[in-house]
Parts: structure tokens; C-alpha cells; sequence
């Protein structure tokens, strides 16, 4: 099994690389437009402990 693994990673490591690297791009601009916050909430600066 490992030696199955082995190979596939060989022979298509420049694919699974191309595909890990644009699928952290996708999620990175995703999750921003959703839960972008332009101003901080009430209370933020007491729960993090600034004064």
C-alpha cells in the first residue's frame, strides 16, 4: 500500500500541490466575504484584555 502511495504522489505531487494551494485561496477570500467585520464589537477591547 505504501509503495501504491508512493507513486501517486510521484506522479501527480504537482497536481495535488496546484489543487492544496487554490483551494486555500478559495477559503481564505470565502470566510473574508462572510465574516468580514469593517468596525470591532462592543466589548472586544475588554475581552481581549487592552486598555
Amino acid at each position: 500500500m505504501k509503495a501504491i502511495i508512493t507513486k501517486f504522489v510521484t506522479k501527480y505531487g504537482r497536481q495535488i500541490c496546484s489543487v492544496a494551494s487554490l483551494a486555500a485561496i478559495i477559503s481564505v477570500n470565502s470566510c473574508r466575504g462572510i465574516y468580514y467585520q469593517p468596525e470591532e464589537p462592543e466589548g472586544v477591547k475588554k475581552l481581549a484584555g487592552k486598555k
